[in-house]
């Protein structure tokens, strides 16, 4: 849709906004739009502070072993507030762990026998994407380095402490991810591959915790450091090309090692080394 723009005063122009968006969206004179530079592109949108104030009651009686799930579920979708109606003091404890370590910015506001209400009590404007995501792609890759180092020395005390490294990169990926699924402006062309990217490799923290429970009940081989120090090197090879990305570069990084030994160790880090190639399409759909 073509608009005119509109001269109005010695420097400024104007642009009438359709008239059936703004039926839509119940606006009146004197409402605020947000307006957001876009690479090349101008967005406008309504005001984040009037459309984004979301409210959603879930049940999860009986529902223990997805509490988790369907509270971040809610969270990532981009609701602010949330009745959570519970059944047992289990599914409460659950709720509120929940809440504490994954849910960025939310609080508890009420909170009787059965139900409790969480609501986003901090200050979401997007502006701080840039900043967020590269904190989360540093944490991931400085929880491969250190799984790898003290697999080196098998260090179990170290491997233990390594392991709820986990628990910041889950938060830090919902919490990206609710900023995407909102709307706000990421300066990315398209938010489904950056979704995506930072999707599989909060999955590659999952499974760097769950290597670290690996290597404390046994120890890796001399082939198997080799393999983590083959994919640390391959997972910081990756965001570097997520920032500077050229297709001889991307084309060099589509092999991996060849996996063969069968031990269940190595298979693991296979696994890994998959979730990985698993971003290899986003990423091109990001640059392309």
């Amino acid at each position: 849709m073509k608009r005119t723009l509109i001269k109005h005063g010695d420097s400024s122009l104007t642009v009438t906004l359709p008239q059936k968006w703004i039926q839509e969206n119940g606006l009146i004179k004197g409402n605020e739009v947000n307006v957001e530079n876009f690479n090349k592109d101008l967005l406008i949108s309504i005001y984040k502070g009037e459309k984004l104030e979301k409210k959603l009651n879930i049940d999860i009686s009986g529902l223990e072993k997805s509490i988790r799930k369907i509270i971040g579920a809610a969270y990532k979708t981009g609701y602010n507030q949330v009745k959570i109606l519970f059944s047992n003091p289990e599914e409460l404890l659950k709720s509120q762990e929940m809440i504490r370590e994954q849910l960025l910015g939310f609080s508890i506001i009420e909170q009787t026998k059965n139900h409790l209400i969480i609501k986003n009590i901090g200050l979401e404007t997007g502006e701080d994407f840039g900043k967020i995501l590269r904190r989360y792609f540093h944490l991931l890759t400085f929880m491969c380095s250190e799984c790898k180092e003290a697999a080196k020395t098998n260090d179990s005390n170290w491997l233990k402490t390594t392991k709820v490294m986990e628990i910041e990169i889950d938060k830090t990926a919902d919490y990206l991810r609710r900023l995407i699924n909102k709307g706000y402006n990421t300066n990315y062309s398209l938010p489904g591959p950056l979704y995506t990217i930072i999707e599989q490799y909060e999955k590659i923290g999952d499974q760097l915790s769950e290597l670290c429970d690996f290597l404390i009940k046994k120890p890796a081989s001399k082939n198997e450091i080799v393999l983590l120090n083959d994919f640390d090197k391959k997972l910081r090879d990756y965001v570097e090309l997520f920032y500077n990305f050229n297709y001889k570069r991307y084309n060099e990084l589509l092999e991996i090692p060849k996996i063969t030994e069968t031990a269940d160790l190595s298979q693991y880090i296979k696994m890994m080394f998959q979730t990985l190639i698993n971003t290899n399409g986003p990423i091109i759909a990001l640059n392309i």
